[in-house]
């Protein structure tokens, strides 16, 4: 890469505290704004196990496009073809996306 090119992605310079904002608009928000956004849920993520099982991580996949609401809808989709299955969401404070656990066994397991 020469002296003139930079990364995908990447800022072409200093990017000044004011100016960061990570999933925001360009240049940041001015003071006023900062008050007057809301905050926007972002599709929910699925923490699979085992993460090897390709066809659980498949089926796992093919059931979201439903967009289950709450994680026992998905569990309930899930145990038609994997009766142990589990669904638990992960809720952290403050945090905006929506993570949820799936495990194939009810628990985790080693992918090995």
């Amino acid at each position: 890469m020469g002296p003139g090119e930079r990364l995908r992605g990447q800022a072409p310079g200093p990017v000044r505290p004011e100016q960061a904002s990570p999933g925001g608009p360009p240049g940041g928000l001015d003071r006023a704004d900062r008050w007057r956004t809301s905050v926007t849920r972002q599709a929910t993520m699925l923490v699979i196990n085992p993460i090897a099982d390709a066809s659980f991580v498949h089926r796992c996949n093919e059931a979201m496009r439903a967009h289950p609401d709450r994680p026992d809808e998905l569990q309930a989709t899930l145990r038609e073809g994997y009766p142990a299955a589990v669904v638990r969401p992960r809720s952290l404070s403050g945090e905006v996306t929506s993570i949820w656990y799936v495990y194939r066994d009810g628990h985790w397991v080693s992918s090995t």
